[in-house]
Order: C-alpha cells, then sequence, then structure tokens
C-alpha cells in the first residue's frame, strides 16, 4: 500500500542526534540540521529529495534594549540537554474526543543553550513522531539585574528560495482575529526569499530582572503534496497531532434562557437525546461578570445538575465590545477605530478584571464549557492611564498575551470547553466558526440549507469538521421571520431533518440556538437518531474531507440546486473507511453514475495522489445569494495553475484530473463496498485513479448516505 505519510500505517519516529558540533532533527518526512555556533545549515524533505535552504544566514533575529543582536557572534553555546515535546496548555481528552491523540504529541526535543553579556537564551527544537514538522522556541531569560525591552523577535529566519517556499508551510501559536486564518501571514513573513517567525509588530515587551519571555512557537511542515486541497489535508493532520483539543466535538444546545427551571428542563431533555452541552447562548441574559454571591450560588446548583447528567455548561460573554453598540471611556481602544473608540483595549485594567470576573464565575460555579465572542486581537492602541501597554509598539503583542495566550491557558487548566470566532487553536481553543455571513441564516430554510453545504464546503478545505460550526436557527436570528426560522420544529420537520443531517455528515455541528431542540416525539426521535449514527461514525466523519460534487445554486430558484452534490469523509484504516452522503436538491428525479474518490481511503494501491477534480476547487463554488463569503483562502485561482501566487503556498503546478486521464489508461484494480443507509450493500470497482463508480438514483429534494468499506483481500 502506499507510503505516502498521510494514509501510510509506517511509524516515522522522530530522533534527535549531537555530533561535531551539529545537531540533526529527522524522522524520515522532515530533516533538519543545526550547527550550534552558526544557526540551521539544511532544511530537506528527505521523501521529494528537496533542499529548501538557498544559503545560510543566522536564524534568529533579535533586538533588545535597542540593540541588534547578532545572535552567533554575540552569544556563545553553553550546552545541550534531551527533554520531552512540550505542552503548552492543559487537555485530557473527553468523551466527545473523535480520536484520542496523544499529548504533547510523541516526539523528541532538545534545549540549546546560549550565553550573552545580560541574557541567557533557550533554543528549543522538536521534532515529531508520524509528521514532517518541527517545531521551534526561542525564550530569553534576563540575568542582567534591571529590566529590559525585547523590540523586535523573530525566533526562525531561513532563506527559502521561491521556488522551494511552495512546498512549504509555516504556523506559528502568534494567531486569530478570524475563523479563517486569515491573520496567519502577520507573523509568517516571507519576503525576498526569506522566511520569518515573528512579531510583526514589536513586541517591545518589557521584561523583568529575572523574568523569561517566551515570545512565540513556530511550526513549520514541509509538503509533500502538490495541490491544494491535498496540502490543507497535509496542514491539518499536523493540527491534529499538535493541538488534539479541536478534534473534540459536542454537540451543543445554545439556549436562551437564564431561568433556572427552563435550564434544569432543557439538561434533561437534551440528555435524553444524546447532546453533550448546554450553552447559555447571547440573548439568554447570563452573566459571566457577575460577583454577586445569590447569582454565582445559583448557577452553582443549575450547572452542577448539569454535570451530574455528564453534561459540559457554561456561558457566553462577549469581549471588548458591549450589546454589540460603541462604547466609550478609559479603557478604549483610541487607535482601531479613531473615529468612535468602539473596542476595549485588551491590555488595560478593565481587561484585568474582566478575565478575572470570568475565571472567578467559573472557580465558583464549576462550569466547564465557555463561548467567548471575541477577542478579536490583532487591534492597536495608543494607550492611556488604563492601560497596562506603553503605546502602539507593545499593544498589539501584549493585548495577544494577556488575552488569549494567558486566559486560554487558565481555562485550559479547568477544563473548559472553549468556543471562539477567532484562530486561536494553537493557544487552546476548540472551535470557532466554520466561515459563513450571520445574514444567510434570515433568509428562508431552503435557501439555507444549500448555503450551509456550501459553507461548510468551502470551510473543510482549511478546517478538520469538528475545528468548525455552522448554525441552525431553531429561533429567529437576526430576521426572516416564521420563512427562515425552524421552529415550530415539528411542523418543519422536513427541513429540519435536513438540515441536521448534512450537518452531521460533513462534521460540521451546528449552533443548536433557540428555546427549545425538539417540540413533538417526531422532531425528538429524528435528533435522537442522527445524534446517535453522529457517535458511531465520528471518528471517520472528522477524518479527511474530501471535495469533489459541490453544491450548486440554481439561480433561478434560490431553493434548489442544479444537480447533486455530496459530501465525502474517509480514514486510511480500519474496516469502515468512509462515509459518503449525496443530495438531491433539484426538483426532478436523477439517475447518474458518481465518480466517489477514494484515494485517502487506502482501499487500492494508487500510484501517486490523484489531482482535483476540475470544478471542486474552494474558490470554484460560489454563492450567488451571499457574495463570495465564507471568502476563499488566499489562492488566486481554484486550480493554483502554474503563474499564480498563493500567500500560502507560492506557485503550485496543477493539472486536472480530466486531464490526467486523457494521457494514461484507466484500469480496475480493486473494489470498495458501499453499505446505502446501512441496509442494502454492494461492491464496486475501483480504478487506478482510487474512483469507484457509484450508480445513484435519487428522487426529488431527497438525500441519501452510503457507509464505505474495504472489502476482504
Amino acid at each position: 500500500m502506499s507510503e505516502y505519510w498521510v494514509i501510510s500505517c509506517r511509524e516515522y519516529k522522530g530522533r534527535i542526534s549531537e555530533s561535531g558540533g551539529t545537531v540533526t532533527l529527522e524522522n524520515g518526512l522532515i530533516k533538519r540540521s543545526v550547527n550550534v555556533n552558526s544557526g540551521t545549515v539544511s532544511l530537506s524533505n528527505p521523501q521529494t529529495g528537496t533542499e529548501y535552504l538557498g544559503s545560510n544566514i543566522s536564524d534568529i533575529e533579535l533586538t533588545v534594549n535597542g540593540k541588534e543582536i547578532d545572535f552567533y557572534n554575540d552569544t556563545h553555546f553553553i550546552g545541550s540537554e534531551k527533554i520531552p515535546t512540550v505542552a503548552d496548555v492543559h487537555y485530557v481528552p473527553t468523551k466527545c474526543a473523535t480520536e484520542k491523540m496523544p499529548y504533547p504529541a510523541k516526539g523528541e526535543a532538545i534545549r540549546l543553550v546560549y550565553d550573552g553579556d545580560d541574557f541567557q537564551y533557550h533554543v528549543i527544537y522538536e521534532i515529531f513522531d508520524n509528521i514532517p514538522v518541527i517545531c521551534k522556541r526561542l525564550h530569553i531569560l534576563n540575568k542582567s539585574g534591571k529590566k529590559a525591552v525585547i523590540n523586535r523577535y523573530a525566533n526562525d529566519v531561513l532563506k527559502i528560495p521561491e521556488d522551494k517556499y511552495r512546498m512549504f508551510y509555516g504556523e506559528t501559536s502568534y494567531n486569530g482575529g478570524c475563523a479563517l486564518n486569515s491573520n496567519r501571514t502577520l507573523s509568517v513573513r516571507y519576503e525576498e526569499g526569506i522566511l520569518r517567525m515573528m512579531f510583526d509588530i514589536g513586541p517591545d515587551a518589557d521584561l523583568d530582572s529575572g523574568e523569561t519571555f517566551t515570545g512565540l512557537r513556530s511550526y513549520e511542515l514541509v509538503h509533500t503534496a502538490k495541490y491544494y486541497e491535498q496540502k490543507m489535508i497535509e496542514v491539518k493532520q499536523m493540527y491534529r497531532r499538535i493541538a488534539p483539543w479541536v478534534l473534540e466535538s459536542p454537540f451543543i444546545y445554545h439556549i436562551l434562557s437564564d431561568n433556572s427551571f427552563r435550564l434544569r428542563k432543557a439538561m434533561d431533555e437534551i440528555t435524553e437525546i444524546g447532546f453533550d452541552a448546554l450553552i447559555q447562548s447571547f440573548g439568554s441574559g447570563v452573566n459571566l461578570e457577575s460577583r454577586r454571591e445569590g447569582y454565582i450560588k445559583k448557577h452553582r446548583s443549575i450547572y452542577d445538575y448539569g454535570k451530574g447528567k455528564g453534561l459540559e455548561v457554561g456561558g457566553y460573554t462577549l469581549a471588548i465590545v458591549k450589546n454589540y453598540r460603541p462604547v466609550k471611556g478609559p479603557e478604549c481602544n483610541v487607535y482601531a477605530d479613531p473615529k468612535g473608540k468602539i473596542m476595549r483595549c485588551l491590555a488595560s485594567e478593565w481587561s484585568v478584571q474582566y478575565w478575572q470576573d470570568i475565571l472567578n464565575f467559573y472557580d465558583q460555579t464549576g462550569a466547564n464549557a465557555i463561548e467567548i465572542d471575541g477577542p478579536y486581537h490583532f487591534y492597536q492602541c495608543k494607550g492611556g492611564k488604563t492601560h497596562l501597554h506603553k503605546g502602539l509598539s507593545d499593544s498589539r503583542y501584549l493585548q495577544w498575551k494577556l488575552s488569549t495566550e494567558d486566559v486560554f491557558k487558565e481555562l485550559r487548566k479547568r477544563n473548559v470547553y472553549i468556543n471562539t470566532p477567532d484562530w486561536m487553536f494553537l493557544n487552546g481553543t476548540n472551535k470557532t466558526g466554520i466561515g459563513y455571513e450571520e445574514i444567510a441564516f434570515s433568509e428562508p430554510r431552503k435557501h439555507q440549507l444549500i448555503s450551509s453545504r456550501i459553507y461548510n464546503y468551502k470551510g473543510t478545505f482549511g478546517k478538520i469538521p469538528s475545528m468548525g460550526w455552522s448554525f441552525i436557527p431553531l429561533s429567529v436570528y437576526h430576521g426572516g421571520g416564521k420563512a427562515a426560522a425552524f421552529a415550530p420544529l415539528g411542523k418543519n420537520i422536513f427541513d429540519y431533518e435536513w438540515s441536521v443531517f448534512q450537518h452531521v455528515m460533513s462534521g460540521v455541528l451546528p449552533c443548536f440556538r433557540g428555546k427549545r431542540l425538539f417540540d413533538d416525539e417526531a422532531s425528538k426521535q429524528m435528533l435522537k437518531k442522527w445524534v446517535s449514527f453522529y457517535k458511531k461514525y465520528s471518528r471517520i466523519i472528522n477524518g479527511i474531507t474530501v471535495h469533489f460534487m459541490p453544491p450548486v445554486i440554481d439561480e433561478n430558484d434560490k431553493g434548489r440546486t442544479k444537480d447533486l452534490d455530496c459530501i465525502l469523509n474517509v480514514v486510511p484504516d480500519g474496516e469502515v473507511r468512509g462515509v459518503l452522503a449525496v443530495f438531491n436538491q433539484t426538483d426532478r428525479e436523477i439517475k447518474k453514475t458518481v465518480k466517489v474518490p477514494l484515494y485517502y481511503a487506502n482501499i487500492a494501491d494508487v500510484d501517486g495522489i490523484p489531482a482535483p477534480r476540475k470544478g471542486s476547487g474552494i474558490t470554484e463554488v460560489k454563492n450567488p445569494v451571499y457574495g463570495e463569503y465564507a471568502p476563499p483562502y488566499p489562492v488566486e485561482s481554484e486550480q493554483e495553475a502554474e503563474g499564480t501566487q498563493s500567500q500560502w503556498y507560492g506557485k503550485s503546478q496543477v493539472v486536472s484530473r480530466e486531464e490526467m486521464e486523457e494521457k494514461r489508461e484507466i484500469t480496475i484494480i480493486g473494489e470498495a463496498e458501499f453499505v446505502k443507509e446501512e441496509k442494502v450493500s454492494e461492491k464496486v470497482p475501483v480504478d487506478s485513479n482510487a474512483d469507484a463508480e457509484l450508480y445513484v438514483h435519487l428522487k426529488p429534494m431527497s438525500y441519501t448516505y452510503y457507509i464505505i468499506k474495504k472489502t476482504a483481500e
């Protein structure tokens, strides 16, 4: 079978060796050699034979107390120490983990220690098992006896030619601000052939004597695959291992109530149908900042009741703004919006008290789930009397440090499940939005069905399904009235079940927000059925998402599609290899053969990774009703064709699957078992392109699903 690391059963063990002043990290997928006196001398992908470094330059750039540090000349190497891989946050898998991965990720790590005049520097490298990823950290201990300032910080600097950079991916813990990871390039800077993993501004951070500045963590992955979706699959495999809390996937009821009786009743109801969590949503009236003894005592009693039923419980809080309205005052950000002062600064006396109050509420009530609207950091702020930063130069760093890294570590220590709208996974958050426009959930339900499939289709290019949430407005959301809300649920059960089904099949569990999850026996049993199904197949559904037949809206009827569309999630091992859902949201009966791409299911031994299907790319999929949102990840074309530029991956050469098939003979090399709705089984041939030709017959406005199994050898 394939030796491609994403689907291979082979072990690629990380190991670190030292010889003649050179430290080598390697696992068969990535290799990095570091001379302790001059820095990185080689970075390569052993499987492709690619050497990434164009030439050797100092791989650390620092300015301290206004002086630029020539790192390897201004310091001397003291020694090295093998250490375990590092756990940056506390994490213990829960019953909602779709896959229980070890944390910290298995592998090896080494600390290189350097002395300067007033500082000691710890350079820490980690290499992990089974992924082509290396992590680097730079910690700075102030031993000067006086306060110092870390003006500029780049913990990894590599000279990589542009043609090599297209097969390279960088990520840091200094991230956030958007559910689609669009702030990534603030800290992963590639300019004029040099990659810097750095704070984009400052940090200009004060460091007291005896304190250690830990900076940011950088993660670097070398790609094996050439195509956009395949590269994203490799990135998601990295996240699966270095931040396994993103695999937690509870069913969450977002309730609109702060009434003790109603909350307990809801806890009874959702436990009966298999839901895992209850969050008091925005509009519920919950106040996580409350210090009132009676209010805290009330919620302690409520949450104890829910936890006794095995539920995760908690509430919603809105950071930065207040009630979605402009705020003014000394704690406000006076630079992000000079006209209106609508943002509170997250490095101020107010923000410290805000987080203290929330942590106190969680300590006193025992809550273990939270939805934080924000913190939307990466704004700059000029500062003022109540601010903890000096000015613009350190405001971005300090807001991130105080209101992202530090706060989420505290929540993780308390085993709190964290929902946020921003890309803060490496700081400990579990889930963010899949990418959608709120206005879409004020449109008629049939429109919402198609839009949600589009959002989930596009959002899962960059996210494991469990990393994102979508939305089902049980009650009216921003508008749209009866036509948009799914309540009354029994009356609208056709639309309700369709929405639940497609979210379950995509793995993007929605925010069920409203006053009730079900209102009759039919809606109750429907939910119970699909919750049970999801939990049975959650590992497969949150495996590898393969995009090949997106929904296309019929522009003459926005509540209909033009043809069939599909959702496919697979894993490369086990008896069950995939879950396929097929939708016919048209007014006509459709009979056709669908080519199901099964390369990542590892069913047939295929030579090389098949190219993507024409029309399946992220920028090819449009929503003519609501525009381009979710915005495409930054690729200039759906095929990343030669001559186009992607700020994520550089150039990428692509030949479509259709063009490949014209150039070679397609033969049958195996078979897969497709079990329709877990009842009717058929053996389907698999060809040398790893495609299985499945005959599908669907009535108008209907859907079906198949469990895909590997047949016996």
